[in-house]
């Protein structure tokens, strides 16, 4: 019996190759936190690093935010080598992003300060998390991580600024939107001994210079999903990501501008349902003898009895459309729309105690979903 134990991946492992382009932000320190009850700060000296904000549907200061906001920006993601968004985690205190759902194919549910919820009731949840500004749903905010502005942490209850009102706070997702004034982009790679690898890159082109940019990016992911093996099946366990972006900006003047992005997402997963213990003493019946459905396995084992992994494909298009006109000196009439589709398809083998030796009882799920969103704001 082969064993398999879980190791932690640590930076200093990991083995990184990276070519950069010319790119529209310069890397600076990039995680920060304001407090509710600390005093406006004063104005940033020109030494100081500003991280700009938008937990309140415009860029401010993160320093004159009045709510608790935890910023991670795109230079943070390139520094720490972010590739999963369920890794932001271990950056913003008191967030817990249900990693434990992703590796088992549930819908993950975010908490913030301990308040969650169980995405299999289907109620409304208590963190919601929006991209460019539409709400999108968490098994396809948790995948691989690329061409991203920022990631914003809000917590509290929402609903003032924000369309839906998550009790616990709101997690917003801002991807690169194309520069209309210079040719840029870059090319990445990471590669580890946890199997696991990813390439990403980006390429911007200012169609008309100052008035329409386009921005392409995209990404392949691959690692040992939760590094759970079978002991009756020699492959091995994987989650596969490839996405792409395309975002358009166009800025005729000052006081309007139309920002639209689409992205596509294909996930393939295949992976084991984890067990332990003796092995059968008469648990499938009390002739059964010890190790009839399998050896004595432990959970630090990370192994499992089934014949067959259980295989998920997922597709995603997601459409996000902002659209900004600025009306006299003070007055903004926005609209943000979205609209995203799911088409899943998940085949189980449900013996996962291997309790008919040689045999599995499968089961296979097509699943489709659509959602349309609008919200027009003054």
């Amino acid at each position: 019996m082969v064993r398999c134990k879980e190791k932690g991946v640590t930076m200093s492992k990991k083995r990184i190759w990276m070519l950069v382009g010319a790119s529209a932000l310069a890397l600076s320190a990039t995680i920060a936190e304001a407090q509710t009850a600390a005093p406006a700060a004063p104005e940033a000296a020109s030494n100081d690093v500003v991280v700009v904000v938008t937990a309140r549907r415009k860029s401010e200061n993160l320093q004159n935010v009045p709510t608790t906001v935890s910023a991670v920006t795109g230079e943070a993601i390139k520094k720490l080598g972010i590739t999963q968004f369920q890794d932001v985690q271990a950056v913003v205190p008191g967030l817990t992003l249900g990693v434990g759902a992703v590796t088992s194919g549930r819908s993950p549910a975010p908490s913030i300060r301990g308040v969650s919820y169980d995405a299999s009731t289907q109620a409304s949840p208590t963190v919601d998390i929006y991209q460019n500004d539409v709400p999108i749903g968490g098994d396809l905010a948790f995948q691989a991580v690329y061409d991203i502005q920022g990631i914003e942490v809000i917590r509290g209850p929402q609903g003032t600024v924000r369309g839906r009102t998550a009790p616990s706070g709101a997690i917003t997702i801002t991807t690169r939107k194309a520069d209309t004034h210079g040719w840029g982009g870059y090319v990445s790679a990471q590669d580890s001994d946890q199997d696991t690898r990813n390439i990403q890159g980006a390429l911007n082109v200012p169609l008309i210079d100052g008035v329409l940019g386009l921005r392409i990016a995209g990404v392949h992911d691959e690692n040992a999903n939760d590094h759970v093996r079978s002991v009756n099946n020699d492959k091995d366990p994987l989650k596969s990501t490839t996405s792409g972006r395309v975002n358009l900006f166009f800025s005729p003047s000052s006081n309007f501008d139309v920002n639209l992005t689409y992205e596509t997402l294909d996930v393939h997963n295949r992976q084991f349902t984890q067990v332990s213990g003796p092995g059968a003493e008469g648990g499938v019946s009390s002739l059964a003898p010890a190790g009839y459905n399998g050896p004595a396995i432990s959970a630090e084992d990370r192994l499992s009895v089934t014949d067959d992994p259980r295989l998920t494909r997922n597709h995603y298009d997601l459409w996000t459309a902002q659209v900004n006109w600025t009306i006299g000196s003070s007055n903004r009439l926005s609209y943000i729309g979205g609209y995203t589709t799911n088409k899943g398809l998940t085949h189980s083998d449900l013996d996962y105690g291997n309790w008919v030796v040689g045999h599995g009882f499968y089961q296979d799920l097509d699943s489709r979903s659509k959602q349309t969103t609008h919200e027009l704001r003054l």
